[in-house]
């Protein structure tokens, strides 16, 4: 057997209760039980502060069982505490995954279950990866072919003709002195952040359309900004800035000469990095993407109430909505285009527009953090990457420096730089640990890396727009560094698992039942066995009253089980009864792998998928 005998891998699960035309019907005893089975225990019962708080948060993912029993419960809390009722948490260490779990729902009105593997908006920590992009391009610049070394750090975005033709007045010439560089520290000059709702109604009403502006509408409606008392020319201040990082993404395709920043981002940085889930989101809700979660801004659920009195939020009192940005304007949630307190991630773009998951933020973590970037080589034409890769992402700019800003700084697309942290760095050239983190309605996320060689990334389906903590504070580094915070639990043992082959495949086709059966006796004849199994009822045409046919999809692990050694048990159209036989009698040494859950439109009865990591010889009829 391989080494999926030696840790304990929880269900990959997700709840698919919607049909058409039908509510889902009631958990019965039994699927409670599953779900109890499967759920975080010992949490503590003062902390549930948001409608969508619960003391039963069913958790899902690789994790060893010291790890799991570890960092659960603080998860879980975390959760209880900051007001999301899902999200996704994953740990490298020498980019190997040793940690990628799921927590809460991704839908609880449908009760869909967080998968490791779902998608979430991940907000600002886009400008992380956005840097990367800009580095990306300072790396191919080719001195011993004419360019200078890092040119594009010295790149004046807004010089003429900048983005196009000025929306709203005349080019203003105040802002052409900023550098790419001075746009990465925050430093472009601008106080007004300019992705506001009243900035793009206002760009909307002299454009005369239906709906917000793009990124690059944006930033021609910025370039005939005239400079305000409280801005201050670029280089000599720095205020957090996502108009910056919407230029920055911009700067991306003109100096790239790509289609759209996501066409060069999707070549240079998420590609070689396996990022294979980060797109482009949307704040539409019906134009979410396939495993996108819902969105619940400062903890607010229909129908339910907060245990205890209402948390002061930052976007209003819930229901936190509001006339929509798009056409037709109807009202909805702040997470969706809706109210003041809104925004649109098209207009955001390189500065927070992205959607991905926690499993390819800990690619993008972990191979800064082991200083494995197969995107920055060096050689004969590249002297000196990936070393300058930390030189310039984690230096000092000359304002900071200016300010004594040594100790803690802002560095390139990051929020925090702290040099030094530790006696003994993985890399000789990477002793710092590097921290972003990103907030929406609805949406937290962080990102780090630390000196030592490991990376977190927490993605929510919740913000912490009552005053609380980003993930990584109150996850990995715990409050003022406590004992049982997640990095302090991780650092203190040796590592020798890697869960990343499990999702380095993409998920199969949607096939019908007797195609999938087939193709799953196939991989299997290959040593290859699904690490996700689900599956669903589906129409078999557009067509108004199309019957509805079961299909099924998987993700199967790119480690071949050796030669010899026991093949996993895998169920699908089982029966809840026979799934919690099976999780109840199933050994330690055969973790549940995944279990998932769609409804039969017909019979209207559950119908359940799972997978462990070998045979159950006390499952009824095996």
């Amino acid at each position: 057997m391989n080494n999926r005998s030696s840790f304990t891998r929880f269900a990959s699960t997700v709840l698919t209760l919607s049909l058409i035309n039908a509510q889902p019907p009631a958990p019965t005893p039994c699927d409670q039980a599953v779900v109890d089975h499967i759920a975080v225990k010992g949490l503590d019962a003062t902390l549930l502060s948001y409608p969508v708080s619960s003391l039963t948060i069913p958790t899902l993912g690789f994790a060893t069982e010291d790890m799991a029993a570890a960092i659960d419960p603080l998860v879980a809390n975390y959760m209880n505490q900051n007001g999301s009722a899902g999200g996704t948490v994953t740990i490298t260490y020498n980019n190997h995954l040793i940690f990628a779990k799921s927590y809460g729902y991704a839908d609880v009105s449908n009760g869909l279950f967080t998968q490791p593997d779902s998608r979430l908006r991940i907000a600002s920590v886009t400008k992380a990866l956005t840097a990367m992009g800009i580095l990306k391009l300072a790396h191919d610049s080719i001195p011993l072919l004419g360019s200078a070394p890092g040119w594009p750090l010295n790149y004046h975005p807004f010089n003429p003709p900048a983005f196009g033709s000025p929306i709203g007045g005349s080019t203003q010439t105040w802002i052409e002195p900023a550098t790419v560089s001075d746009l990465l520290y925050h430093e472009g000059g601008w106080a007004e952040d300019y992705e506001d709702y009243d900035t793009l109604k206002a760009v909307e009403g002299v454009l005369g359309t239906g709906g917000p502006p793009d990124c690059q509408t944006l930033l021609r409606y910025v370039q005939a900004q005239p400079m305000t008392s409280a801005d201050f020319s670029p280089g000599n201040g720095q205020i957090y800035s996502n108009i910056g990082f919407c230029a920055l993404g911009e700067t991306i395709r003109q100096l790239s000469g790509a289609a759209s920043y996501m066409d060069y981002m999707n070549t240079n940085v998420f590609a070689p990095l396996g990022m294979n889930d980060t797109l482009l989101g949307s704040s539409k809700q019906a134009d979410q993407l396939d495993r996108e979660v819902v969105y619940y801004p400062c903890g607010y659920l229909a129908g339910r109430y907060a245990p205890k009195s209402p948390i002061p939020c930052e976007y209003g009192t819930p229901p936190i909505e509001g006339k929509s940005l798009f056409p037709p304007h109807d009202t909805v949630s702040v997470a969706y285009g809706g109210g003041v307190h809104t925004f649109s991630l098209q207009a955001s773009e390189g500065a927070g527009g992205l959607v991905s998951t926690s499993i390819d933020l800990a690619r993008f973590s972990g191979a800064i953090a082991s200083g494995q970037l197969p995107n920055f080589q060096g050689d004969l034409l590249h002297p000196g990457w990936p070393k300058k890769f930390y030189t310039y992402s984690a230096g000092q700019s000359a304002y900071e420096k200016a300010k004594g800003l040594n100790d803690i700084y802002m560095g390139m697309g990051w929020n925090w730089v702290q040099p030094k942290p530790v006696a003994t760095p993985f890399l000789p050239y990477d002793n710092y640990n590097l921290e972003k983190i990103g907030q929406l309605p609805g949406t937290s996320s962080s990102v780090t890396t630390t000196g030592d060689g490991y990376s977190f990334s927490g993605i929510f389906n919740g913000d912490f727009g009552s005053g609380t903590v980003a993930p990584a504070e109150g996850i990995f580094w715990g409050k003022a560094g406590a004992p049982q915070a997640a990095y302090n639990h991780a650092s203190a043992q040796p590592w020798y698992v890697d869960f990343f082959p499990e999702y380095a495949q993409d998920y199969t086709a949607w096939m019908s039942s007797g195609d999938f059966a087939s193709y799953l006796a196939t991989q299997e004849s290959s040593g290859l066995y699904p690490s996700r199994l689900e599956g669903r009822a589906a129409p078999a045409g557009s067509a108004p009253f199309s019957p509805l046919f079961i299909q099924y999809r998987a993700r199967f692990s790119a480690q071949k089980l050796p030669t010899g050694s026991a093949a996993p048990q895998v169920l699908y159209g089982a029966s809840c009864a026979t799934v919690l036989s099976a999780l109840q009698a199933a050994p330690a040494s055969t973790p549940l792998v995944s279990l998932q859950i769609f409804i039969d439109p017909y019979t209207f009865s559950p119908v359940y998928q799972a997978v462990w990591s070998g045979p159950i010889p006390q499952l009824p009829g095996s």
